[in-house]
């Protein structure tokens, strides 16, 4: 599922993808928008708050999703099977 917004102790929050029913939340950093260190420090914010709530938080970065896009599919594929598997 892409885009989903969760409330977290933050506030709202709009993770990249997630599967709400296996609380598993996918965000694509990209070094324009994470970098600076405030925006480095904030979503390191995010990522405790988002965890804290007992979700999975899996984070890839711009060359993962450009270079390494089918890597990248074959992970998130194989975590949602096993938190699928989990949760059952």
């Amino acid at each position: 599922m892409l885009q989903h917004e969760l409330r977290t102790t933050l506030g709202l929050v709009r993770l990249d993808g997630a599967w709400p029913d296996r609380r598993l939340a996918i965000e694509a950093d990209g070094r324009r928008w994470h970098s600076p260190k405030a925006d480095f420090e904030r979503d390191l914010r995010r990522s405790r708050a988002i965890v804290a709530m007992g979700w999975r938080h899996v984070r890839y970065g711009w060359t993962d999703v450009h270079h390494r896009p089918s890597e990248v599919l074959r992970e998130v594929a194989e975590l949602v099977a096993q938190l699928g598997a989990a949760a059952a």
